[in-house]
């Protein structure tokens, strides 16, 4: 199938598909906006709790201890648990503790709700890659990754404004509380909308035999490599032509 008549193919099954590209966009715009918050809201949670430069050197790095030690765990689990689950699970975890971080005492709380948000935030860049595999046609791969991947510089670009402006009318407390809220929200329309392309609803069925009949596919693009032969690269080389013995495919390769 030639890359036009696939195109053609892919817009008279219908682009629903997008909904679920705008959903990981939204995640990894939330995991993003949520790490961020702290650092808008360094200089106040500094001062309340009399930390010390090193220490809010500390707090902006535990998130990634435990994003470091957990993210091929959650590969795993998104394998075994399937990405539903655990997006939405990494989703509940990092909002907890992104509302918990308004709710602390001390630096120590503050590192502990860090940590934990790395762990539920461990789980977005797994999950999604095994999504955009499920979901997305072999052609329109690259752009579903580039929508998810949007998200990430979305996040902290707009969120920072958001944080800003909550902790300008309400404080920086109130300001965690509602980035943590955020994700809850969307967990739920995650959860309500999204399955399987086999099992979702709201797919046409022409969208739905696209996505399936693809899923195993490669590059439809017109730049797709032919195979190499290794010995007729060494042929070519050294100025050799291709042995007359080869195989067709092979000689016209040396080409």
């Amino acid at each position: 199938m030639s890359a036009a008549s696939a195109a053609a193919g892919a817009a008279a099954a219908g682009k629903r598909r997008y909904w679920i590209y705008l959903l990981l966009f939204l995640l990894a715009a939330i995991n993003t906006a949520d790490r961020s918050a702290l650092s808008v809201a360094a200089r106040p949670i500094a001062d309340e709790f009399g930390i010390s430069t090193v220490q809010m050197g500390y707090l902006f790095s535990s998130v990634l201890w435990a994003y470091l030690f957990c993210l091929i765990p959650a590969g795993m689990l998104a394998d075994r648990l399937g990405t539903r689950a655990v997006n939405a699970g990494g989703i509940i975890l990092w909002s907890a503790a992104t509302a918990l971080t308004g709710g602390a005492w001390s630096f120590t709380s503050v590192l502990a709700s860090r940590v934990v948000m790395g762990v539920g935030e461990a789980t977005t860049w797994p999950a999604a890659g095994r999504v955009i595999r499920e979901w997305a046609p072999a052609g329109e791969r690259g752009f579903a990754a580039a929508v998810f991947n949007t998200g990430s510089y979305a996040g902290p670009a707009l969120g920072a404004l958001l944080i800003a402006w909550l902790m300008s009318v309400a404080g920086w407390r109130m300001a965690f509380f509602g980035a943590g809220a955020v994700g809850i929200v969307w967990v739920l329309a995650w959860l309500t909308w999204f399955r399987a392309p086999e099992q979702a609803g709201f797919l046409g069925a022409g969208e739905r035999v696209l996505i399936l009949r693809e899923r195993g596919g490669g590059s439809t693009g017109r730049w797709r490599r032919r195979p190499v032969s290794w010995p007729c690269c060494s042929r070519r080389a050294f100025g050799a032509p291709a042995s007359p013995r080869a195989a067709p495919s092979i000689r016209s390769n040396c080409s």
